[in-house]
């Protein structure tokens, strides 16, 4: 399930309840002490306009205190002021204080004894006062406490703490009172031209800050106490908020990156896939960055198919942040569905709960297939799907698999075109996709995979011509084009590739003359290049090159001119297939000189001549086609002593004698076509030895020749 950020909504509505609770106190302050604040303040007089009248107005107002509790608060405030709104009641302070240090008569004594009892007097009274007017408030706070709990509110009101401290000059009675903030600033805000005094902010179990009130025998002085020492100043509680929610960022961060560092970089709150892409659109925003957002919300789609099935369907644990991870399983899953894999032979564990590489498996002959291989980082090189059935089309997400450096998709019956995103895998080493029915041309941004090594695409129907830019794959050892629709010439930057190994072209519409760099290829072992409309020859210089080629296939063509003596010199050939094509003249001796040669194939050209008598030096030659050419005079005894021969096609020709029966010591033979010729005599000593592999036997035993075991006669 996609989980997003906790809102701040708690904390707005956290700061709008207090705002309440203050405006809520400030309101029922001037509602109950409005009137007799008024009172008050008509019979208040200036306590220093001498000695005797200060303390007679401080007398005054301490004996008009009432029970009322905000009528006491406000006396506390305008004593502060009153007290403040004339330095003198320094001077009569000292004065009093002088007077009391050095007056020795008994008349002045029992008045000030007087004067300070009846000051103790009017203090306990206001000890009192405050005492029930914090009771009350305190059942206020105690309301507003219910009612923000009842708003599941984390936060406790603000508080404001007020220390009373009563000094007779004998003791000292201090005790503190909690007043809400509305009633606290308004004790503070009359009183700032005498003292300063701070109002904390804090909950009850942790206010550190204290108003402290202290009254002399003379003038009321309201003095705001210092600060314990060791002890915070107040933080408002925006501030507070504020500071504690970046500590909780700060350390929820620790956490996420400690555990990052032990999990190898993956997110520790990992879910079940299908809980935790739950949100079709956190899911599809991912996926719509590679893969067509259409196709995405198409229920027909597979996209949407593969989509739909890792919100529902699987099980496996993932990290959500592991954008890659999640890409890299929906591009499997999406590429089991595009291939039918409910139609495959074997599943190798696709659509299982378990890690996309370990989908993979033995198949039903024996090959090694699924997710063939992925590196140390759990990300896929190699994808094999050979030989089982797999149909549809290939999806052009799989152009994002960055480290995939195989795909082996060949015998199969994949259709379509070939996506260009083929293009955009450069670590692309090995694309085998023979053998399916691909068609269209082939995708010009393979020239971007400059690392491949082999591309084979034969056996589909694909159309259009060979790209020149194919030169510029450098690192192409091996090119499989065969039994396909392609047309136009064969590039010859191709022979610009100086790695390449093979090239096999056979079997396509392909015209022009062959490249003559292609023969300097020295790195060349096969070339295939027959059943095309290929014209030009062999040039004896340009051939001599090929010094490493192996096989030689251009039958099928309009190739003209002779057959060069420098055959001999291509010590490693063993297939040289050049039959239907323009090739005039003799057969070159020195061909049967050559070491490696196991099958030649002239026939069905305009040759010449006779047949070599050293053909009895081809020591492996194993098939020999001479058929439908010109050649004259008799077969060579020395050809039965080719032990290795298996098949001898030297039918439609000139040849004329008897054949010889030498022949017939060939153990290895299983088909010898001597129709179509001028022979006669008897080849019964094939039916008397009955050579065991010799199953086609052709020959013109209508005619001339005796033969009652020939599987076929003219």
């Amino acid at each position: 399930m996609i989980t997003s950020t906790e809102s701040l909504d708690d904390i707005s509505i956290s700061a709008k309840s207090n705002a309440d609770i203050e405006v809520a106190d400030r309101s029922f302050v001037e509602e109950v002490s409005g009137n007799s604040h008024r009172k008050f303040q008509d019979s208040k007089r200036t306590c220093c306009d001498n000695e005797k009248d200060g303390r007679e107005t401080e007398d005054l107002e301490l004996t008009q205190v009432t029970s009322n509790e905000a009528f006491s608060m406000s006396r506390i405030v305008n004593l502060a002021s009153t007290a403040s709104q004339d330095s003198r009641c320094d001077h009569l302070t000292n004065n009093y204080q002088n007077r009391n240090l050095t007056s020795n008569s008994n008349n002045e004594d029992v008045e000030i004894q007087r004067v300070v009892k009846d000051e103790v007097n009017a203090n306990i009274s206001l000890h009192d006062d405050l005492s029930s007017l914090s009771k009350t408030l305190e059942k206020k706070e105690e309301n507003n406490e219910h009612q923000k709990k009842s708003k599941k509110k984390k936060t406790q009101p603000p508080v404001m703490y007020v220390s009373i401290v009563v000094d007779d000059g004998n003791m000292t009675n201090k005790d503190k009172f909690k007043f809400s903030p509305g009633v606290a600033s308004e004790i503070t805000s009359n009183s700032n031209d005498f003292y300063s005094a701070e109002m904390g902010r804090h909950s009850s179990r942790d206010a550190k800050h204290r108003t402290s009130y202290r009254y002399s025998d003379d003038c009321p002085i309201a003095v705001a106490s210092e600060v314990a020492p060791g002890e915070s100043r107040a933080i408002s509680r925006n501030t507070r908020c504020i500071f504690l929610g970046l500590i909780a960022v700060l350390v929820i961060a620790l956490v996420v990156v400690s555990a990052m560092h032990f999990t190898g970089g993956e997110d520790p709150a990992k879910e079940n896939m299908s809980a935790g892409l739950e949100n079709d659109i956190f899911l599809r925003n991912i996926l719509a960055n590679f893969s067509d957002s259409d196709a995405l919300i198409d229920e027909n789609s597979v996209q949407h198919r593969a989509m739909q099935w890792l919100l529902r369907d699987d099980k496996a644990i993932i990290s959500m942040a592991n954008i890659e991870r999640v890409k890299q399983r929906y591009i499997v899953v999406l590429l089991y569905f595009s291939f039918q894999g409910e139609n495959w032979l074997t599943n190798f564990g696709f659509l299982s709960s378990s890690h996309e590489c370990l989908w993979n498996g033995i198949d039903h002959n024996g090959g090694f297939n699924g997710i063939q291989r992925c590196n140390k980082e759990n990300q896929i090189t190699s994808i094999a799907i050979v030989n089982n059935n797999a149909t549809g089309t290939i999806p052009s997400e799989i152009g994002e698999l960055s480290e995939l450096t195989e795909l082996w998709l060949y015998k199969n019956n994949l259709a379509s075109t070939i996506p260009a995103s083929l293009g955009n895998l450069k670590a692309l080493k090995r694309l085998a996709l023979y053998s399916n029915k691909f068609r269209g041309p082939m995708p010009k941004s393979f020239t971007n995979l400059t690392n491949l090594q082999i591309l084979s695409l034969g056996d589909n129907e694909l159309s259009g011509k060979i790209p020149v830019s194919i030169g510029d794959m450098k690192e192409l050892t091996t090119i499989h084009m065969h039994h396909n629709y392609l047309s136009g010439a064969i590039p010859r930057s191709i022979g610009k590739m100086k790695n390449l190994d093979q090239l096999s072209l056979f079997a396509n519409y392909l015209s022009g003359t062959v490249p003559r760099n292609i023969f300097s290829l020295e790195s060349l072992r096969g070339l295939w290049i027959g059943d095309n409309f290929l014209t030009g020859y062999f040039e004896p210089s340009s051939m001599k090159q090929l010094s490493n080629l192996v096989w030689l296939e251009a039958y099928d063509n309009y190739i003209t001119g002779t057959l060069p003596p420098i055959f001999s010199e291509l010590k490693f050939l063993r297939v040289a297939l050049l039959n239907n094509n323009l090739i005039n003249g003799h057969i070159p001796a020195l061909v049967f000189k050559m070491s490696s040669l196991q099958s030649l194939s002239i026939g069905d050209n305009l040759l010449t001549g006779s047949i070599p008598s050293v053909v009895g030096d081809s020591m492996v030659l194993e098939k020999l086609y001479l058929e439908k050419n010109s050649l004259t005079g008799i077969i060579p005894s020395s050809i039965g002593s080719v032990l290795s021969l298996q098949e001898i096609d030297i039918s439609e020709n000139l040849l004329n004698g008897t054949v010889p029966e030498t022949i017939s010591q060939l153990s290895n033979l299983k088909g010898l076509w001597l129709e179509g010729n001028k022979i006669s005599g008897s080849i019964e000593f094939f039916c008397v030895k009955r050579l065991s592999l010799l199953t086609d036997l052709e020959a013109d035993c209508k005619l001339d020749v005796k033969c009652s075991c020939c599987s076929a006669c003219s």
